[in-house]
């Protein structure tokens, strides 16, 4: 009996090695290492010292899945959008060959559930998508009659659609010695196995339902993809626990535009103060870079949530999709005598006496808030119902937005703005989030006027609230957004459609005063992105073609 124990200590030593050696050669292409403590667990460090703007890894997806309305938008290739296509012809294959329509190139063969932007695209994927095609046929059925989600599924399938036969997961995959370039495949599937699930954690009724779906795929995956209910579950339970978006890799919005797993970048552990942050590239690669210098040996971390949620809404939302609390520097900050900890200004509500101080928490007495200013004190109920009220007309407001009533949405944000103005801080999580649609609103109304007062405010706000990270990509995209409006500003002003004294920021009267506001913007948007996505990102690239394109049209 106790040889029986020893040898199982032994064997379960060896597996712990064999892993960590694979890992270390995953990342060995990479100015990081993999560290362990009793406080953080496994995470990762930098091996030496990192300037801001580093590539940390570059990793492609084990899989990818895109969003399920987007699907006839985006390239399952190279993640770029559709293109507009010749007509059809009568010579097109009636499976993997080009359906030529309105964009893009269709799949006849899974019912349009695939779509290339080039036939270049779809005859690099046609490999790996003629493994999944057949089976993509049964998957909407098979994930509606369950209702469980499509994507979810849908991504499971791309995972072992990209296994390669001997990668069986005993033995693992080792990476070759790389220039820097890291592995160019997807990272394998052995390293899939090694993520964790929180299986036990998940909901039962969210269980039932994927272990029904599960047993209905898995009876019709092939022999090359065969994979037990059970696995699958597993599989979704990982997804779940360890996904990334995809972000959009072209365009000028931080936007998600599917779901990839990185079992690589699933390592880096999240901060709501990260020192990195992750950015999309073409062909389902998840790019992290630093933010700003990092020290050898320093842990390099991501953030998993929206920065602007309050402490306890970010909490909630790790608890309840990734099974931790978080209890970074941020979450739990030393207090300083005299300070006010910047995330209580993202509920901030003034005081009512002195108009100055916010409401926090009374360490006397916890039913009581008093000012951070001038000490009056609120009970506690009165103010979480004024919260609560808060909420609910930001919600009601929002509702024109999810309806696409773009007026009524407008109105009604306005409105919203008009009766807290005063009554709670500009950084506030709801009063904030009303300016990104507002933005869009007007945009949609072509009021670029108020549309460049919302982004200026936008980037106000994220620059002076002391929780947001320089060069965060989110407010490069901002700048870009500015640049963009301010240079249609100064082509209506030229063309007499709008007057230089309506121009939306102070000084600015005339058309070259707009201009030059709009060169600014695409250089500071230029200067973040070399940073957060890399001189040679297509992002990057595009900021600096419209600097470099107003500085030649000015000159």
């Amino acid at each position: 009996m106790a040889d029986a124990e020893a040898a199982a200590a032994e064997a379960k030593r060896r597996r712990a090695h064999e892993r960590k050696a694979r890992y270390e050669a995953l990342m060995r292409p990479w100015p990081i290492k993999l560290a362990a403590s009793k406080s953080k667990g496994r995470h990762i460090v930098a091996k030496e010292d990192l300037a801001e703007g580093s590539l940390v890894i570059s990793e492609t997806a084990s899989g990818f899945s895109i969003m399920k309305p987007l699907m006839d938008e985006v390239c399952l290739y190279c993640l770029g959008p559709l293109k507009a296509l010749e007509p059809a012809t009568d010579d097109d294959s009636a499976f993997l060959g080009p359906q030529r329509g309105q964009r893009g190139i269709v799949c006849k063969g899974c019912r349009k559930q695939s779509y290339w932007c080039s036939e270049a695209c779809q005859k690099l994927d046609e490999s790996r998508h003629s493994r999944e095609c057949d089976i993509l046929k049964e998957l909407p059925g098979i994930t509606s009659s369950h209702s469980v989600d499509y994507g979810l599924f849908r991504l499971i399938l791309a995972i072992l659609t990209n296994r390669s036969p001997e990668d069986d997961g005993s033995e693992g995959f080792v990476p070759e010695e790389s220039s820097g370039a890291g592995c160019s495949g997807p990272t394998p599937f052995s390293y899939v196995r090694d993520l964790v699930s929180h299986r036990s954690s998940c909901k039962q009724s969210w269980l039932n339902a994927v272990q029904n779906a599960a047993e209905d795929l898995s009876s019709q995956l092939p022999s090359d993809l065969a994979a037990s209910a059970s696995e699958l579950v597993t599989m979704a339970c990982q997804i779940n626990s360890n996904s990334h978006g995809l972000l959009d890799p072209v365009g000028n919005t931080n936007s998600v535009i599917g779901v990839g797993l990185f079992p690589l970048a699933s390592m880096f552990n999240h901060s709501c103060s990260p020192n990195c942050s992750f950015v999309g590239g073409s062909h389902g690669r998840l790019v992290i870079r630093t933010l700003r210098p990092i020290a050898r040996g320093e842990e390099l971390c991501v953030s998993y949530v929206d920065l602007f949620y309050p402490k306890d809404k970010r909490r909630e939302k790790l608890l309840e999709t990734k099974f931790f609390f978080c209890d970074c520097s941020r979450c739990s900050p030393e207090a300083q005598e005299g300070i006010v900890d910047p995330d209580l200004y993202l509920e901030g509500v003034y005081c009512r006496d002195c108009r100055e101080g916010i409401y926090i928490s009374d360490s006397s007495d916890d039913e009581l808030m008093k000012c951070s200013n001038c000490g009056s004190s609120l009970e506690r109920s009165a103010f979480n119902d004024f919260q609560a009220a808060v909420e609910r007309d930001f919600d009601a407001a929002f509702d024109f937005v999810k309806a696409r009533h773009t007026s009524s949405a407008l109105q009604a944000l306005q409105r919203f703005r008009k009766k807290y103005a005063g009554q709670i801080c500009p950084q506030h999580h709801h009063y904030f989030n009303s300016l990104v649609p507002l933005m869009n609103c007007s945009m949609k109304e072509r009021n670029f006027k108020d549309a460049s007062g919302y982004i200026q405010e936008i980037i106000r706000t994220m620059e002076g609230s002391h929780v947001m990270p320089a060069n965060w990509p989110e407010l490069s995209d901002f700048y870009y957004h500015l640049g963009d409006v301010e240079e249609i500003r100064a082509k209506a002003i030229e063309a007499g459609l709008e007057t230089g004294l309506e121009t939306g920021l102070e000084g600015s009267k005339s058309a070259d005063d707009c201009y030059g506001v709009s060169l600014d913007a695409f250089r500071k948007c230029w200067d973040m992105r070399k940073v957060a996505f890399g001189a040679e990102h297509a992002k990057t690239l595009d900021a600096e073609e419209q600097v470099h394109r107003l500085k030649s049209a000015r000159h």
